[in-house]
């Protein structure tokens, strides 16, 4: 990695600060979208978000790229620098002042006023002072009386204050003994038409009152849109086109406040074409998608489809339903290849996505010298290539491969033609199983798939000539 690249390592991550919204690695296209305009405001120059994808990490590149010096420059100026070259030499290493900071000196320098920054004054550490002891009542000569004995006067105000002292400890007791009013909660949301097959319109009724000073969101997971509500009203709708399983939720300073879940069926499998980046999803045909008993799409009906088969894409297939079976407690296994051939550059990605209704699964497969843009998720934790050595997922999939998936006591063990490769542990439940999709970068096959209990009892089966439900 050269020195521009280290440099803009450290840009990027002085942008995640700035921002605060959360790991990169978890942004949106809304976000990515928003980011691209806060850039253009500050510096006056346009940088897509297409690009900005490219930069964080999210949409695949050959390693060390140098954007040119105009796109550097942007980044530098949106986070206070005059240009790359000042950040360069200033923004390298730890900084003493936040970048906001530091262009505010550049404007005082051009003023032709220096900024100080005065260093807080170090926190007192000194150990507290020992409390002195009671005086004691001395008679002439020195020698120590006994305590004073209480009056009926005395005794009459102690025992005032006892009393007072008593009543407010019952007080106390019995307050936290006795049912406290309901709290009325910070946000709340609820649905209706929340499950169909496509177009599905949902309904959202929300109530964000509580939280007057804060600017809540709503997040639709699937399609990639953040939208701020609106104080004035209540109600919000999302239109579902492709099936799926997707979250629902309410977002304020990075918290979720409430979620709900929307179902959108399919009928059966049913095939989904999409850019690299998912900014836009594109129907295939179902009819031909069974083809020789095989589960398959060819690049020209991806074409068809007005996907740019002359750029990266992936081709998914999707089952979306109840499957009756728990996403903490069961066997899948599926024959899948990938023999695409589109460039030479192309990892021939083969993934498996297993929806819960809390969480997913997904296992992420590519052909040798990929691995670095593997992922995998179960439950709450999630992997990736680039911190951690998932190399065992970087296979020869150009021709037929088993995968099979055991999920019990939280934990996914993951086998490559009958061979163990990994454990991946997990703590939060995955839910009951409600879509199972097949997923290729460029156009992969599926001879059969096979979904088994806890008990290792099928309840799905599907070898694409003879259906079995």
């Amino acid at each position: 990695m050269n020195d521009t690249s280290l440099l803009l390592k450290t840009c990027l991550q002085r942008m995640e600060e700035k921002l605060q919204w959360g790991n990169s690695r978890d942004w949106v296209n809304a976000d990515f979208i928003h980011l691209s305009e806060k850039i253009t405001a500050a510096s006056r120059i346009s940088i897509s978000p297409h690009t900005l994808k490219r930069l964080f990490g999210k949409i695949k590149y050959k390693e060390d790229h140098t954007p040119q010096l105009e796109t550097r420059n942007a980044l530098a100026i949106f986070l206070g620098y005059k240009d790359w070259e000042d950040f360069a030499r200033h923004g390298a290493g730890p900084a003493s002042v936040e970048a906001g900071d530091r262009h505010a000196a550049h404007l005082e320098a051009a003023a032709g006023r220096t900024a100080v920054h005065v260093p807080a004054a170090p926190a007192d550490t000194s150990l507290p002072e020992r409390r002195p002891p009671a005086p004691v009542r001395e008679a002439s000569g020195g020698v120590a009386l006994p305590p004073p004995v209480l009056t009926g006067r005395r005794l009459g105000r102690a025992a005032l204050l006892l009393g007072l002292l008593g009543v407010l400890t019952g007080v106390s007791f019995f307050t936290q003994l006795w049912p406290h009013a309901p709290v009325a909660p910070k946000a709340s949301l609820r649905g209706k038409h929340l499950k169909g097959f496509p177009p599905l319109t949902a309904i959202f009724d929300y109530d964000v009152s509580a939280r007057a000073s804060d600017s809540v969101s709503i997040y639709f997971e699937g399609y990639n849109t953040r939208r701020l509500l609106p104080r004035d009203r209540r109600t919000i709708t999302q239109w579902y086109e492709f099936p799926g399983y997707y979250q629902v939720q309410l977002l304020a300073r990075g918290q979720v406040l409430a979620s709900r879940a929307v179902h959108a069926l399919s009928r059966g499998w049913e095939g989904i074409a999409a850019a690299e980046d998912f900014s836009r999803l594109y129907h295939l045909p179902a009819a031909p998608a069974i083809k020789d008993g095989h589960l398959y799409v060819s690049p020209a009906e991806v074409l068809a489809s007005r996907v740019d088969t002359n750029q990266r894409y992936w081709v998914m297939f999707r089952n979306v339903r109840d499957f009756k079976a728990s996403g903490d407690d069961f066997v899948f296994e599926a024959r899948v290849m990938n023999d695409s051939r589109r460039s030479p550059t192309s990892c021939n990605d083969v993934v498996l996505n297993l929806t819960g209704a809390h969480h997913a699964i997904r296992i992420h497969f590519l052909k040798p010298g990929c691995s670095r843009w593997t992922y995998l998720q179960a439950g709450e934790v999630a992997l990736n290539g680039e911190f951690n050595d998932l190399s065992v997922f970087g296979q020869d999939l150009s021709r037929w491969r088993t995968l099979r998936l055991e999920v019990k006591d939280r934990a996914v063990r993951i086998f490559f033609d009958g061979k163990f490769l990994y454990r991946l542990p997990y703590t939060q439940p995955v839910g009951p199983l409600k879509s199972i999709s097949c997923d290729f970068m460029g156009c992969g096959r599926v001879d059969y798939v096979h979904l088994y209990d806890g008990r290792q009892e099928r309840v799905y089966a599907d070898a694409f000539d003879d259906p079995v439900q």
